[in-house]
């Protein structure tokens, strides 16, 4: 998947709403009610909003602090096709695999796919 494309389904599925501008402009920004926190170990993010050209350069794909609240709100979910098992490089979501070069991107393919699935 696209990583603008991945973002943005993450985006709306946390809550993310326009602020200004459209979805369609080049760069719209979204608004959280409650933006993840930096906990200091990745890449930090304090601002209750992300632009349109943070889905590319900067955002879930690139941080944990952005990624694992996505984890927590889909393992929150219930049920055991909601939850994630992370081994290196490598994890499990329900009976799928997301095998990758990092382990951020693989947590970022199983959470678009699981995301595309359940709330496009």
């Amino acid at each position: 998947m696209e990583i603008k494309t991945g973002n943005l389904l993450i985006v709306k599925f946390m809550g993310g709403k326009i602020r200004k501008g459209c979805e369609d402009s080049t760069d719209p920004i979204y608004e959280f009610d409650n933006p993840p926190k930096s906990t200091g170990w990745c890449i930090g993010y304090s601002e209750k909003w992300l632009s349109g050209k943070d889905f590319v350069e900067d955002c879930y794909h690139t941080s944990f602090d952005w990624i694992m609240p996505v984890v927590d709100k889909i393992e929150n979910t219930g049920g055991d096709n909601n939850e994630f098992n992370i081994f290196g490089n490598r994890v499990r979501l329900g009976d799928e695999e997301f095998v990758a070069k990092t382990k951020i991107e693989a947590i970022w393919n199983a959470v678009c796919w699981w995301v595309s699935l359940h709330c496009a």
